[in-house]
């Protein structure tokens, strides 16, 4: 079984700023109003700051939602063994809902 721990990027959607690749070609697809003629730099990057930080913790709740659904079929499985893999799901999950509501 993989754990994902805190990493949110598997569970980023596809439209979402996950490399610095994407990070590129959203600065290249947005207007270049906003870099040059309207919005100085310092806004664009805000605004750049804030969608990184909104799909951090959209992908977080993404994966707690994952890690309950895994924790539920594990312990619907019965036996120690997938109860106890089941609580590390759990734990997993909160850690992620954690993370989603940090700053």
């Amino acid at each position: 079984m993989r754990m994902h721990g805190l990493d949110p990027r598997p569970y980023a959607a596809p439209t979402d700023l996950v490399t610095a690749a994407d990070v590129a070609r959203w600065l290249h697809e947005i207007d270049d109003d906003d870099i040059t003629g309207g919005d100085p730099m310092w806004l664009t990057i805000s605004r750049l700051d804030a969608r990184l930080d909104r799909e951090r913790r959209q992908a977080c709740r993404r994966g707690a939602r994952y890690e309950i659904t895994m924790a539920r079929a594990f312990w619907r499985a019965g036996g120690g063994v997938q109860q106890m893999l089941a609580l590390a799901h759990v734990q997993c999950a909160i850690a992620f809902r954690a993370a989603a509501r940090q700053p």
